[in-house]
């Protein structure tokens, strides 16, 4: 599999204050830690108990951790919370690096028996000249947004006032039930989208032909990074490509605005594409670029002998709560 190393200076939106006051209003208030070693120099800790085990401490988009430092990293995590809760999980913002991965077991850490955030992701960089981004696309996507422009799609950026997230939302949902996958329910969606907005952090996309909305994407821009997020289309037009315009048009957009790399999100692992359910949103997102990266698996910490019951419970706690509270625990 063709890698490439994701952002060493990238500071994920997870690791934010707008993403911290989201969660604080979904049963996930967080610690602001100063950690030098991390690239923020401040690592966010979100922190839920879980019934008949304890607290579980849980931080995702953290970058910057080297093969050297990870034992003081998980020194400095066990001093602030080993007496606090059951275990830590850590998610890194990193391209694998398996003498990383080592170091951290020897410190302690364990690999998840699940993760949250995605695996393996494209990005594509911004960094370039526009003919030299164009030209890292596939032939692929450059045939389709060609055909696209053809076909008279036009795709704009647009404010994200409650109308046009609403718009999106709709074209989120539709996609959704079209594609089976699940997405979180409208409340907690315009909430954070209202959070990041409202920190000047949100940006959002449509594409159009003639009047009609055939495609929307919101994109989350940290400074020099951004991230794709949601993305939706209805099936009317589907010929026209409107929403591999639509990206070319976010990414012209975010480069005009200095922005450096562009994390189109979770895909499949390359090896195992082919028999994905997610073999479409592969084809899609890796027409935007040649290399695909591959993140660093989701570790754990155990900070008490209460951690053994976590691997344990942890499948059926989420699968109750899902059940009882119809929504997402993490």
């Amino acid at each position: 599999m063709a890698e490439e190393k994701a952002s060493a200076g990238s500071v994920h939106y997870m690791q934010t204050d707008a993403w911290a006051a989201v969660k604080a209003d979904y049963g996930w208030p967080s610690d602001s830690l100063t950690c030098e070693l991390v690239n923020s120099g401040i690592l966010r800790i979100y922190k839920r108990s879980v019934p008949g085990v304890g607290k579980l401490f849980y931080s995702p988009g953290v970058a910057g951790i080297t093969a050297l430092s990870a034992p003081m990293f998980t020194q400095q995590l066990k001093k602030q919370y080993k007496r606090r809760g059951f275990g830590v999980r850590l998610e890194l913002n990193q391209a694998f690096d398996d003498e990383l991965l080592t170091s951290l077991k020897q410190a302690g850490w364990r690999k998840a028996q699940s993760h949250v955030q995605y695996r393996d992701t494209i990005v594509v960089d911004l960094s370039q000249s526009e003919d030299d981004v164009w030209m890292s696309l596939k032939s692929r996507g450059r045939y389709e947004i060609l055909q696209a422009q053809k076909f008279g799609v036009e795709a704009l950026e647009v404010e994200p006032t409650d109308e046009n997230l609403n718009k999106m939302y709709d074209l989120l949902q539709t996609t959704s039930t079209r594609n089976k996958f699940y997405i979180r329910d409208k409340k907690f969606t315009m909430d954070y989208w209202r959070q990041f907005s409202e920190k000047g952090m949100l940006r959002l996309f449509f594409a159009t032909h003639e009047g009609d909305l055939l495609a929307g994407a919101t994109i989350i821009v940290n400074k020099d990074q951004a991230w794709y997020k949601e993305g939706g289309s209805v099936r009317d037009k589907s010929h026209m490509m409107a929403a591999r315009s639509l990206q070319w048009e976010v990414m012209k957009a975010l480069k005009k605005a200095g922005v450096m790399t562009y994390d189109l999100g979770g895909i499949p692992a390359p090896s195992s594409q082919q028999t994905s359910s997610m073999h479409g949103i592969y084809v899609f997102k890796s027409a935007f670029s040649k290399q695909t990266v591959e993140l660093m698996p989701t570790l754990e910490l155990p900070l008490s002998v209460r951690y053994k019951l976590w691997p344990k419970a942890e499948k059926q706690w989420l699968r109750a709560y899902n059940l009882f509270a119809h929504s997402l625990w993490w």
